[in-house]
């Protein structure tokens, strides 16, 4: 991608942090995309990666004891101290993400993931053709290809339709699914139903390429969590 992460990173934090700013007394509100979670635990995660990283604490990273305990650490502070935190770290971090290659593009994968897990929580839609959802996507859907081609899974073609973007399957693709860089991002990231992900554009079997999108810590969830 031609566009910056460390730019992509910075704008997904100002967003939500104007997001969080007029939400205060909403801390505590379940946010539906990460149910295990409230607004203030998205925010504590999103500002533990970032310490966890710059600390060099990466032994299981992306694991659920890994996240919980950037969670857990901040549960007693506030909103608007964790907000610091955050603010306080990120720009370095930001400032070396482009020489972090595909674990950067990685990173504001999850970030931008969680801004619109915290927009459906907050129901303020919105920047859904920023840089960071087109950068995120990007690495998805090619960590996806790789894990559907390492799992044997059916090939399948993804087609972004508003950059024109082409991801190909490493083998023959028995179907091809077309949709907005947003829409995919959240197809492919455990935020769509299947009925959801069905309403997609698809050609060929779509029957045969559904069970590769479960992958890596990606599930398709029962309820649907996303507009």
């Amino acid at each position: 991608m031609s566009a910056s992460a460390g730019v992509a990173y910075a704008g997904v934090r100002q967003r939500i942090n104007e997001l969080v700013a007029d939400v205060s007394d909403r801390t505590g509100d379940t946010v539906p995309a990460c149910p295990a979670w409230r607004v203030c635990d998205l925010v504590a995660h999103v500002a533990g990666v970032v310490d966890d990283v710059l600390g060099g604490r990466l032994e299981g990273a992306g694991t659920d004891p890994w996240t919980a305990s950037q969670v857990e650490s901040r549960r007693d502070r506030s909103v608007e101290d964790v907000l610091g935190e955050w603010n306080g770290q990120a720009p370095q971090l930001e400032g070396m993400l482009d020489s972090f290659g595909a674990a950067g593009n990685q990173m504001v994968m999850d970030a931008v993931t969680h801004e619109h897990d915290l927009r459906g929580a907050l129901g303020a839609p919105g920047a859904r053709d920023s840089d960071a959802v087109m950068i995120g996507t990007d690495w998805l859907i090619t960590a996806y290809q790789g894990a559907a081609a390492a799992a044997g899974h059916p090939g399948v073609r993804v087609v972004a339709s508003d950059s024109g973007t082409t991801w190909e399957p490493s083998g023959a693709a028995v179907a091809t699914v077309t949709g907005s860089s947003f829409d995919l991002l959240r197809s492919f990231s455990g935020r769509r139903t299947e009925a959801q992900v069905r309403s997609l554009s698809w050609d060929g079997d779509v029957d045969a390429a559904l069970p590769s999108l479960a992958f890596g810590p990606f599930r398709l969830p029962a309820d649907e969590v996303d507009a």
